[in-house]
């Protein structure tokens, strides 16, 4: 067992550089060097096999999470294709050539004309806050504000359904004689930077008995609202998010708890079965930025970003039917002398209507808007070549102001700069 391990180890080292199975090999190595010395703690084979594939462990994780943008993005781009409309097969027969037609030679001639802003980490938005918040924080009713640290955190709806609305259709998997309650939470971020919001720490309780969510694999998204466990929001920006609990029927009284601090007691007659008609609960609330004129060069480093405009988008998902998007759109021109590499953009876009946050970039519509095709799909930009890309969010709520930030990482931020535009 001690030489296996050792054998195995070894070889995880060597191989790491392979996604998922080095990792695998040293898994087994550990494994086997365990149980070699299990019979024999002095077994050399066995301590050396366990500190190698110790190590082919973690240089195997790290191969496969640098690894996992590419698979991610690859797996992703396959099941839009199985599951969206053909557009992309009409306009050319190669995702190559479609790429192509807006890749086009840089040109430096109307380079004066940028206007360039000072890039900070932040807006640096005015902020009128005019907000009310309960006088007790553990003993709000439905309609109270209460505050945790920097954030903000209101209950604006509770209705009850007799099965769980998810992105793809109702699930029905409901225990004989409960009911599902969903709980429309209003959130804002007070402070200066950026802040995770952490919706999963909403805990329930009905009659004093803990309550857990419907077990199902998809997020809930009911009457427009999205669902959100954990999300990074932007300064002085806000998110609304639905959460959902199997409860027993005929309960008298729900408690929800935030982080143990923001506490809300509802009846039975604060539940309500109509459709939730979003409105803010921070009507006062005012957040004022700079606007972004077309043709705002928003970073110019070694490569140029200039923003280009927003539009409203209609597109048709063979699934869901016609969805309305918001749609940035840039020219990306590298002035650089090296490949630039696009492959990962985008995981970490972020944007808000009328302050709401809208959720993640979507990569899975192909639609080529005019010159402009989905920043996912473009993988590199060649020196003196320029790309046209938009970056598109699902449309939340009535149209407003429109904040973006462009960020370019993935595992971490690499912020390029921002767009606001009042529409």
């Amino acid at each position: 067992m001690g030489i296996a391990g050792l054998v195995l180890g070894i070889i995880s080292i060597v191989i790491c550089w392979v996604p998922v199975f080095g990792f695998c090999l040293a898994a087994l190595g550990i494994i086997f060097s365990a149980r070699g010395m299990s019979h024999n703690k002095h077994d050399g084979c066995a301590v050396g096999g366990l500190v190698t594939s110790i190590i082919g462990v973690v240089l195997g994780a790290l191969m496969t999470v640098a690894c996992l943008p590419q698979i991610y993005k690859r797996s992703n781009t396959t099941m839009d294709t199985q599951n969206s409309s053909s557009v992309k097969q009409n306009e050319g027969d190669s995702a190559k050539n479609y790429e192509s037609n807006v890749v086009t030679p840089y040109s430096n001639k109307d380079e004066g004309k940028l206007e360039t802003p000072s890039l900070k980490p932040t807006t640096t938005p005015v902020i009128t806050p005019n907000i009310k918040t309960a006088s007790s924080y553990n003993n709000m009713k439905l309609g109270d504000i209460g505050v945790k640290e920097d954030v903000y955190i209101g209950l604006s709806y509770v209705k009850r359904m007799t099965y769980l609305p998810t992105a793809l259709g109702p699930h029905n998997d409901i225990g004989e004689g409960n009911e599902v309650i969903l709980a429309f939470f209003d959130f804002y971020n007070n402070a200066n930077k950026e802040t995770y919001i952490d919706a999963s720490e909403i805990t329930c309780y009905t009659d004093k008995k803990q309550v857990k969510n419907v077990k199902s694999y998809t997020k809930v998204e009911c009457d427009g609202i999205k669902q959100y466990y954990g999300e990074d929001i932007a300064e002085h920006t806000q998110l609304i998010s639905v959460q959902d609990f199997e409860v027993p029927v005929g309960w008298k009284e729900l408690k929800f708890f935030y982080k143990s601090d923001c506490v809300w007691t509802i009846k039975q007659e604060d539940v309500k079965t109509d459709d939730f008609s979003f409105k803010t609960m921070y009507d006062k609330l005012k957040v004022s930025r700079k606007q972004t004129k077309e043709g705002t060069a928003i970073y110019n480093g070694d490569y140029e970003i200039i923003f280009k405009g927003a539009e409203d988008y209609v597109h048709t998902n063979s699934i869901y039917g016609d969805e309305t998007y918001i749609v940035f759109k840039f020219t990306i021109n590298n002035t650089s002398s090296r490949s630039l590499d696009y492959d990962t953009v985008g995981y970490k876009m972020s944007a808000y209507q009328n302050n709401y946050f809208l959720g993640d970039a979507t990569y899975t519509m192909d639609d080529k808007i005019g010159e402009y095709i989905n920043v996912y799909n473009v993988e590199s930009i060649e020196p003196e070549m320029s790309a046209n890309i938009y970056v598109a969010f699902k449309s939340f709520g009535e149209p407003g102001n429109l904040y973006m930030i462009y960020d370019e990482g993935w595992l971490s931020n690499k912020y390029k700069g921002y767009v606001y535009v009042e529409q």
